[in-house]
């Protein structure tokens, strides 16, 4: 299991953050007024910015395959 984030339940005000193990590394609560966290900052950061980053490799080769195909069907 890769780390992740995810909601707790369709419409909770918390995201939990979780290991490669299944975990529950961090939580962030948006139930108040101002934004929380609860956990392991360092784990935390590590997890969201992976899995930030994947999703943003993810969406570039979408992009890329997509005006490559749209060049390619111009020629």
């Amino acid at each position: 299991m890769n780390p992740s984030c995810q909601l707790k339940t369709p419409k909770d005000s918390k995201i939990s953050l979780v290991n490669k193990d299944g975990d529950e590394i961090g939580v962030l609560d948006f139930s108040n007024s101002f934004l929380a966290f609860e956990g392991n900052a360092e784990q935390s950061a590590i997890a969201f910015m992976q899995l930030v980053g994947n999703e943003f490799q993810h969406r570039l080769r979408q992009e890329y395959s997509k005006g490559y195909r749209a060049g390619k069907a111009s020629k």
